[in-house]
C-alpha cells in the first residue's frame, strides 16, 4: 500500500484464519524451541523465553506482520529472546537491539536518549524504521522521551510498541502504563491496547501484587501527526 507520496506503508495484518493458525504454529514452535519438557511446563521463563505474556507478544507480533521484510528496533532487550522472533516469524531485513546494559545480548549498547546514540539510529535507518519496540528505561520521564523521540523515527503506517502498559508494581516504573492512558490515541491510524491476565508473573515482595504487562502498539498514521 503506498500514501499520496508514494511511500509504501502497511495495514493491520487482515489474513485468513487458516493463515493465523500456521502463524500461531511457528510462534509456539520458536517460543518451546530448545526447552526441555520440564522447562517447557514452567509458565514464566525468561532465560530461555521472552520477559513477555505470551498470548500478549503473540497478538502483537500477529499484528505487526504486515510488515514486509521490516527494519526493527528494540529498545532494552533483556536476554535478547525476542530477536529470533523477527528473524524466523517476522523476517525482518534488519535488526537493532538497543541496551544500556553491557551485560545483555544487545547489538548496540549506549542510552536510548544519547543524541549521538539518536542520530547514529536515523543513520541506520535513513528512509525510518518499520517497527520499533520500547521496553527500556520504565520511568515515566524515560518512557515519555523515548515515546516523543522514536515516533519521528518511524515510517508512514509503521508501528511503535510499547511494554509493560499494565504493570502494576510500583511508581518508578510505571511510566508505559502511565503514558498509554494519557496517549491521544485519535491522533494514530491504530491503537490496540493488547493485554491478558497473567497469574504466574513475578510479584511485588512488598504489595504482594502480581507483575501485569501489557503491550500498547500504535500504528503510525499515513500522512504527518498534526
Amino acid at each position: 500500500m503506498k500514501n499520496q507520496e508514494g511511500d509504501d506503508v502497511h495495514i493491520p495484518n487482515q489474513l485468513p484464519d487458516a493463515i493465523r493458525k500456521g502463524f500461531e504454529r511457528q510462534f509456539w514452535e520458536i517460543w518451546y524451541k530448545g526447552q526441555t519438557p520440564k522447562e517447557r511446563e514452567i509458565k514464566w521463563l525468561p532465560g530461555k523465553r521472552p520477559a513477555q505474556v505470551a498470548e500478549e507478544f503473540l497478538e502483537y507480533l500477529w499484528l505487526v506482520c504486515s510488515c514486509v521484510e521490516p527494519a526493527v528496533l528494540e529498545i532494552g532487550v533483556a536476554q535478547g529472546q525476542q530477536r529470533r522472533f523477527y528473524f524466523d516469524l517476522l523476517e525482518c531485513s534488519f535488526y537493532e537491539g538497543l541496551d544500556i546494559n553491557r551485560d545483555v545480548a544487545a547489538t548496540m549498547y549506549g542510552d536510548s536518549t544519547d543524541p549521538d546514540i539518536i542520530k547514529l539510529l536515523m543513520e541506520n535507518q535513513p528512509d525510518g524504521w518499520d517497527i520499533i519496540f520500547i521496553d527500556g528505561d520504565h520511568s515515566r520521564e524515560g518512557v515519555r522521551k523515548d515515546f516523543d523521540t522514536y515516533q519521528q523515527m518511524i515510517r508512514p503506517g509503521g508501528f511503535l510498541a510499547f511494554h509493560d502498559t499494565h504493570h502494576d508494581h510500583w511508581e518508578r516504573v510505571d511510566g508505559a502504563a502511565v503514558l498509554w492512558s494519557t496517549i491521544d490515541k485519535y491522533r494514530y491510524e491504530n491503537t490496540w491496547d493488547i493485554y491478558h491476565e497473567a497469574d504466574y508473573t513475578p510479584y511485588h515482595k512488598g504489595t504482594k501484587e502480581r507483575k501485569q504487562c501489557g503491550i500498547g502498539l500504535i500504528q503510525m498514521p499515513v500522512g504527518a501527526i498534526e
